[in-house]
């Protein structure tokens, strides 16, 4: 999915409080200091509409674009269990990808209402990279989309 700039949203956390920028221009300008309900904040993404956002549990939230403030909630879950330590995020084709911390695996999370959709396992990558010499590989962390 691809969107312009001027859609670009950051948030920075600043000695316990935050502020979102948005949009190319106002990179150096305050957009809004706001608050919010999550524990803390370790992943973002959007389907343009909503933002989702992670805080290191097992909550999807969905938060409002305008004025930051939670819409609702998920509480993603695998066979009755709690997934946990949900990280950076990623909007695609109709679904949120979470990293799970600390784990090679990626959780494939629906939108609509947190139902856990499948897993992308990442073991034989991590193993490649090892095999490679790669020897500095802490967590993999972080997910990037391209639509093209």
């Amino acid at each position: 999915m691809a969107f312009g700039l001027e859609n670009y949203v950051r948030i920075a956390k600043v000695l316990d409080r935050y502020k979102a920028y948005q949009g190319i221009r106002n990179l150096r300008e305050k957009f809004e200091k706001f608050t919010h309900q999550m524990k803390d904040g370790w992943g973002l993404a959007t389907d343009e509409n909503v933002l989702f956002g992670s805080d290191g549990t097992s909550i999807l939230y969905l938060i409002n674009r305008q004025n930051f403030k939670v819409i609702g909630k998920h509480i993603v879950t695998c066979n009755g269990h709690e997934v946990h330590s949900l990280n950076e995020l990623e909007y695609m084709n109709g679904e949120v990808w979470a990293n799970v911390w600390q784990t090679d695996c990626i959780a494939r999370i629906s939108p609509k209402d947190g139902t856990l959709l499948g897993w992308i396992l990442l073991q034989n990558l991590r193993e490649n990279l090892v095999q490679a010499r790669n020897n500095g590989i802490d967590v993999l962390n972080g997910i990037a989309w391209d639509s093209a």
